[in-house]
């Protein structure tokens, strides 16, 4: 690893982590659990009446994964908000402060 990188990536507060799409993680999920229900099924692990109450289960631990993933994922988005106005007479995103002065011609 270079060391403009690890300082680029230590300035900016970042940890290596990236953001999760919470789509392909509640799919994730259901598709294992889908799986694991399929696998009991078929092994004759559940039988008759214990099915009904297991083939939702899925998709109620792919919905509580996503709410989880959507509460914390709010939580780290919203805590790094920047606010404030830009100074007057600055132009937006010129970093080096100096002023602009705008006339109307008639």
């Amino acid at each position: 690893m270079n060391d403009t990188t690890t300082s680029a990536s230590m300035r900016s507060g970042r940890s290596g982590r990236h953001l999760v799409n919470i789509g392909h993680l509640v799919m994730g999920v259901a598709f294992i659990a889908l799986t694991v229900v399929w696998a009991l099924i078929v092994n004759d692990v559940v039988e008759g009446d214990d099915i009904r109450f297991l083939l939702p289960a899925p998709w109620a631990l792919a919905g509580l994964a996503g709410l989880l993933a959507l509460i914390t994922s709010d939580r780290r988005k919203h805590g790094q908000r920047e606010v404030g106005w830009v100074g007057e007479g600055r132009a937006p995103g010129d970093p080096s402060g100096s002023t602009t002065t705008a006339t109307m011609e008639p």
